[in-house]
């Protein structure tokens, strides 16, 4: 079987600065499709650095604390995640926010209503902590299991991916418990909100993201590599 290469962006990118690329991997890939974090959030920089160094403002005015916390404490979350960096428990204490409302200052009502990625802003030492999948592995992103919880303090329990030079941890959230849940709740609610909102595309065939009409309509639109049908014929010619 020919293994499909990858990318010369990615094939060529500097072993100091792979923090960077599974971030762009993440974000493009596992975030809520329709997300504007993905482009047009970011379409005004130039490059990754610029976009890295955004990211990277503080979210709130407490430093990061000189030690490192732990937050493994009765945790019982999975960190069996193949093909992932070191992995680590974290149970914490958090507010759910709107990533771009904290970054960018871009605000709208209700967290944006699910078309926005969102954050947990931990009460602990305030870091925003990028909830980028939840418990499906189905590459889906966290926003269903989340946007209830707008605005409010939650805990949660999940693997905290461990990347030394990215600007802000990045988080599998695997459940979580509202400040009126009596018990946490796994963060598995994707497959229904899914199913209940694409029934036109049920019967074709293809995982989920295959067809879903946010996704195909992107690709259409940007290509599969999100440079353009262009830049996917060159890489096809290339390739294959």
């Amino acid at each position: 079987m020919r293994m499909t290469p990858a990318p010369q962006a990615i094939r060529r990118a500097p072993s100091g600065r792979w923090s960077t690329v599974i971030a762009g991997f993440i974000l493009g890939a596992l975030l809520h499709p329709g997300s504007p974090l993905s482009t047009a959030a970011l379409a005004s920089e130039t490059d990754a650095e610029s976009a890295a160094e955004r990211v990277a403002e503080p979210a709130a005015a407490a430093e990061a604390p000189a030690e490192k916390l732990d937050f493994s404490e009765g945790s019982a979350a999975n960190t069996g995640w193949p093909l992932l960096p070191d992995q680590e428990k974290a149970r914490f204490t958090a507010t759910v926010v709107d990533v771009l409302c904290e970054l960018m200052g871009d605000c709208p009502e209700d967290c944006g209503a699910g078309r926005r990625q969102l954050g947990l802003l931990r009460s602990a030492d305030g870091v925003l902590v990028l909830p980028v999948k939840n418990v499906q592995p189905i590459f889906t992103g966290a926003v269903i299991d989340l946007i209830g919880y707008c605005g409010q303090t939650v805990e949660v329990d999940g693997v905290m991916l461990i990347l030394e030079d990215a600007p802000k941890p990045f988080y599998f959230v695997q459940r979580i418990k509202g400040e009126d849940d009596e018990a946490f709740r796994p963060t598995n609610q994707f497959s229904q909100h899914w199913i209940a909102n694409n029934q036109e595309v049920l019967s074709k065939p293809g995982r989920w993201f295959n067809k879903d009409p946010r996704i195909t309509s992107r690709i259409e639109a940007e290509g599969r590599l999100g440079l353009g049908p262009e830049a996917d014929a060159a890489y096809i010619e290339e390739w294959f």
